[in-house]
């Protein structure tokens, strides 16, 4: 009976052991197949890792691609455009620029951009030009004014000038002649500084040269023009835009960016002037001022220079000035005359006395009108 009772129980331990074992392997391979799952999955989450470090890598090597073409196509493109002067060719089609009489005139270096030149003479048809040793279209002159001589200046523009006459059938000219006509102690010298295509504010330099240099007694200033200041034919602009670079902001109709911006990168880049000023010729900018323009551009540095005494207590005489501009000028102490009023006609005047290049005739009639309103303001 012992002998059996040992031999169930070690058949018990052994069934035991077995049991234990089952249950150890089964352990064993359900954490195995724990291990393999968590492999499997680490090897799905690291291919799905690498595979959007490589679309993010992609995408990055693109953006950079593109950046350095964008750079290099900006790079060639200013250099080839800064060795062909195309950006100033472009411009060159945009501006104003004044034609007449081309041999008489040259360029300045300063704000007027041109000028009368010294001693110039030319002939067109029978009409003579003769520019002056000190650049007015007139008779010789010295500076210094002599004792006994009362001196006027004329400023203005082509109709000042005289683009449809000769030397002796301007108005400055005929009006010199009346006032000396008229005898007396006094002798007058009228002195004739038009240039053609004027604007006031080239006026307005030309008076800051010549009422120092010359010392007039009165000043007849002729406003007619507006808008921008014209070049002279035949001229390079680019030393004039580089020297003073608001004239970007001036000429060029359509401006990307403002004023201070735009004329900044159209100072820096020619390929920036390139496109914008293409944009501005596939829009048909008129090269030609007209009456819509803004005068800002004249009338508030003009009114700016009047303010700062500009013409050093010499009376002024506005010769057709613009209506807005009237008011403005009568509070600087100027007198506006308008010789186109009708009181002024003659009886039957024909249509070239309201042409603004008009015949030797209309002229006389100018200087007559001027000499009676001049004292009837008591300037004379």
């Amino acid at each position: 009976r012992r002998g059996l009772v040992r031999a169930g129980r070690q058949r018990g331990l052994v069934r035991a052991g077995r049991q234990r074992g089952l249950v150890r392997a089964g352990r064993q391979r359900g954490m195995l197949r724990m291990e393999w799952r968590v492999a499997e999955a680490g090897d799905k989450g690291g291919k799905g890792i690498a595979g959007s470090a490589g679309r993010d890598g992609r995408r990055g090597r693109a953006v950079l691609g593109t950046t350095i073409a964008a750079i290099l196509f900006a790079a060639v493109g200013e250099a080839g455009i800064r060795a062909t002067g195309i950006d100033w060719r472009l411009l060159g089609a945009l501006l104003y620029v004044n034609h007449a009489d081309p041999e008489v005139h040259e360029p300045d270096e300063g704000p007027l951009l041109y000028r009368l030149k010294p001693g110039a003479r030319a002939e067109y048809g029978e009409r003579k030009v003769t520019v002056n040793a000190l650049g007015f279209r007139d008779p010789e002159r010295i500076a210094a004014k002599p004792d006994g001589v009362r001196r006027i200046v004329v400023l203005g523009a082509s109709n000042t000038y005289g683009a449809a006459v000769s030397d002796g059938d301007t108005y400055p000219a005929q009006l010199e002649r009346r006032l000396n006509a008229a005898g007396g102690d006094v002798r007058w010298e009228v002195w004739n500084a038009g240039v053609s295509a004027y604007t006031l504010r080239q006026m307005m330099e030309s008076a800051r040269r010549v009422l120092p240099a010359y010392r007039p007694d009165l000043v007849i200033l002729q406003h007619n023009n507006m808008g921008r200041r014209p070049f002279l034919r035949g001229d390079d602009p680019r030393r004039h835009f580089e020297r003073e670079p608001e004239l970007w902001w001036q000429n060029v109709r359509i401006f990307p960016l403002g004023r201070t911006a735009g004329t900044r990168l159209f100072e820096l880049s020619a390929l920036w002037r390139a496109v914008v000023l293409g944009l501005n010729h596939l829009a048909g900018a008129d090269p030609n001022p007209g009456k819509d323009d803004d005068d800002a551009l004249n009338d508030e540095p003009f009114v700016a220079f009047c303010g700062d005494g500009g013409f050093g207590g010499v009376p002024v005489v506005l010769l057709h000035p613009h209506r807005k501009l009237v008011d403005r000028m009568r509070s600087k102490g100027m007198q506006p005359l308008s010789i186109w009023l009708h009181e002024h006609l003659p009886p039957g005047a024909g249509p070239e006395y309201k042409e603004i290049h008009p015949p030797a005739h209309v002229y006389a009639w100018y200087a007559e009108v001027i000499q009676r309103e001049l004292f009837r303001m008591g300037l004379l």
